[in-house]
């Protein structure tokens, strides 16, 4: 960005030289012949006019880069999203799965199995689900204030990644979607851990430490789940480059 920014600057330093040039040349009057104060004002306009050529190929090139960059984000973000999601049908496979085997016969210590498995699933699903803002956070604080520098002014580019945000239902949706998360990843782990302490008697000695350890970890990813979504940063932007101010992360 710096770089693109000092290039422009450049170009117009030169453009400013060619205009005083210009302005001295006018100045002389009759001490320059006629025929050579044509022949310099057609070298000043033409080298003005491949200043000129030369900022549109590199505000091109420029937007291409950015866009090129939007593909390839919004890319990565649509396959975390859909990975992201399976995670959910999986866990609810795993649990379905130990509810099952404990109906047919099974040990009760199939739950403690659960436990971790359910968690392992819930720190990936979060892992994906904290790139997938990360993205957009990206997105909306770094290529967006970038592209709106090359664009006409009024451009809005890549709109939609601020426009949705502001929604009617768009908390109440964010507080769902945790719920849903919390209950999968975090209240199944403690339902199975409470039914494992409701029989300990049963189980040998060891269940009850590993059943701890089990649980200090179901307390921690819920946390992290907490923390990631009602502690999200915002993030420090190009606001020295844009003039804008921050902007919210998802």
């Amino acid at each position: 960005m710096n770089s693109f920014v000092e290039f422009n600057n450049g170009l117009d330093e030169v453009q400013n030289t060619f205009d005083r040039l210009a302005a001295e040349l006018d100045g002389l009057g009759a001490e320059v012949d006629p025929f050579d104060r044509i022949k310099l004002q057609v070298e000043l306009n033409k080298a003005r006019l491949d200043v000129l050529k030369t900022r549109q190929e590199t505000t091109k090139t420029e937007v291409g880069v950015l866009t090129t960059d939007f593909n390839q984000m919004k890319s990565e973000q649509h396959k975390r999203i859909g990975y992201r999601d399976t995670l959910i049908y999986t866990a609810f496979a795993v649990v379905a799965g130990a509810a099952y085997a404990i109906t047919q016969g099974a040990s009760l210590l199939v739950l403690l199995g659960l436990i971790p498995a359910v968690l392992s699933l819930g720190w990936i699903y979060l892992a994906n689900d904290t790139k997938v803002g990360e993205i957009g956070q990206f997105i909306r604080s770094e290529l967006a204030p970038r592209m709106k520098l090359l664009l006409p002014a009024g451009a809005t580019p890549f709109g939609w990644e601020s426009w949705h945000r502001g929604l009617p239902g768009r908390l109440t949706g964010k507080i769902g979607h945790l719920a849903v998360t919390l209950t999968i990843f975090c209240v199944f782990p403690v339902t199975a851990f409470t039914i494992v302490i409701g029989n300990l008697s049963t189980l040998p000695s060891w269940v009850f430490p590993v059943g701890g350890v089990e649980a200090i970890a179901t307390l921690c990813i819920g946390w992290l789940f907490l923390r990631a979504n009602l502690g999200r940063r915002t993030p420090q932007t190009v606001a020295a480059n844009t003039g804008e101010g921050a902007l919210a992360s998802d």
